[in-house]
């Protein structure tokens, strides 16, 4: 028993010398190991970011707190692409893509001050006011492409990247072609759009900035000869169709639209802030103290060209072969606001919530025709009340009013309750408004080839 002990603590004490030499000789396993280890150690973390992480803001939002939302990522209401074409909004037009447009249901128009009057490709246009701000922890992109008959084209791209937490820069390029059914209904946009989101460490100032670059050039053809076209069995089609106007390419009859603004908008939170899912994505932080200054600068030119005799008569009266007339607006626009909140002490949902908003807002108006160049100015006062009962029920007041400038005297004054039925079912909204407001600039003066008046008219109720 003795011996078969030694002979054991002999083999154990011969492994134990054996072993480091035979590590020795195998140096290629232990650098493999030792290479294996280090690269695991050295391995960053990786956290894959979902759409969940790619979030936006609008103005709209921006003016009730800061809180977020989730990019749409699935196709609903894909196939309306033509702005025309909203079953919400639908619209009468000449026909085709990109061609004047009018609402085909009454929508009021809730404006007061100072209006040029030109509505026709106002669908078209992309405004301060529909710019979304990004907060992307990893950059976003975005390209929409997609044709329709005629060859028509529609593009949209887009990108946005946060430069450090809380700031986030990001552009967009809009772009629309048509070639039409007929001849000299050819349309198309380019639009550009910048914009930035800056919020401070402790989240209580914010700054809001975007620059929008329009243009929209719309062929004009008179209306086709054909006046049977429906009825015509031997018609050989839309484009084999002879129009009143015929001047093709650079020279073809158009209205152009260019309507360009810079916009700056500054916040700042005082007093106590509360917050809704702290810590996540969907965080929401209301502030129950606001002041806010935003600052725009808009040129819009709306233009008209003609360089051809009027042999078919498209036009009411006059003769003019050559006609270039335009008309220029340059609006810069201060407005101020503070913004006061009182809401219980629970946030599981807001409730009870009372709301009152105190503005003022100056305009300097520079527009200017063939024979008139007048300038502008209004003062408006603003005020908001609200109350929220519950996350079903809202009651809000807004209330502008004129006070000072050349448009004294315009007002609107509206109210409205919005009732949550249910998630299923929706929301039912009541409203009454009254409204004073001057006519809009084109009814008071013309100073055109084919339109030319002058009178004063009274303020629309």
């Amino acid at each position: 028993m003795k011996i078969t002990l030694v002979k054991l603590f002999m083999v154990f004490c011969f492994c134990a010398v054996a072993w480091p030499a035979w590590a020795q000789v195998d140096p290629g396993w232990s650098s493999e190991l030792d290479r294996a280890r280090e690269e695991e150690d050295m391995k960053e973390d990786s956290v894959i970011y979902s759409s969940r992480f790619v979030r936006y803001t609008t103005l709209a939002m921006m003016r009730q707190g800061t809180f977020t939302y989730q990019i749409d990522t699935v196709h609903k209401d894909f196939q309306y692409y033509n702005p025309q074409h909203q079953p919400r909004n639908p619209s009468i037009h000449l026909g085709s893509y990109g061609l004047a447009t009018r609402d085909l249901l009454f929508e009021p128009n809730k404006t007061i001050g100072f209006q040029p009057g030109f509505h026709a490709l106002e669908r078209f246009l992309y405004r301060s006011e529909d710019v979304k701000y990004y907060r992307a922890r990893a950059p976003y992109s975005e390209l929409y492409n997609i044709g329709f008959f005629f060859e028509d084209q529609v593009i949209r791209a887009k990108i946005s990247q946060n430069i450090n937490p809380r700031w986030n820069v990001g552009g967009e390029f809009h772009a629309a072609g048509a070639d039409g059914y007929y001849s000299n209904q050819r349309y198309n946009d380019l639009r550009w759009v910048a914009f930035s989101w800056y919020e401070s460490q402790n989240q209580r100032y914010n700054l809001l900035f975007n620059g929008v670059f329009n243009t929209l050039t719309s062929t004009e053809n008179g209306s086709i000869l054909n006046d049977t076209v429906f009825r015509d069995e031997n018609s050989r089609g839309p484009a084999a169709e002879l129009t009143r106007l015929k001047s093709m390419r650079d020279m073809r009859p158009r209205n152009t639209w260019k309507d360009d603004e810079l916009f700056l908008r500054q916040s700042i939170y005082l007093g106590k802030l509360d917050t809704i899912s702290a810590g996540l994505p969907e965080q929401q932080i209301l502030p129950t103290n606001r002041f806010a200054h935003s600052l725009s600068y808009q040129r819009r030119r709306f233009d008209f060209f003609k360089n051809e005799e009027d042999v078919h008569g498209a036009f009411p009266f006059g003769e003019s072969v050559l006609t270039e007339d335009t008309t220029s607006v340059t609006t810069i626009t201060n407005d101020f606001s503070y913004s006061f909140y009182l809401r219980g002490t629970s946030l599981a949902f807001i409730k009870n919530e009372v709301k009152l908003d105190l503005g003022y807002q100056h305009d300097f108006i520079w527009a200017r025709t063939r024979n008139h160049s007048p300038f502008m100015q209004d003062h408006t006062l603003k005020a908001g009340l609200g109350y929220r009962f519950s996350d079903r029920v809202n009651v809000t007041g807004d209330f502008q009013q004129i006070i000072l400038g050349s448009h004294f005297g315009d007002y609107l004054y509206e109210a409205q309750v919005d009732v949550l039925l249910s998630q299923s079912v929706g929301t039912i909204r009541l409203g009454a408004y009254t409204q004073n407001k001057s006519p809009e600039r084109i009814f008071q003066v013309a100073d055109y080839t084919y339109h030319q008046w002058e009178q004063d008219l009274d303020k629309t109720k």
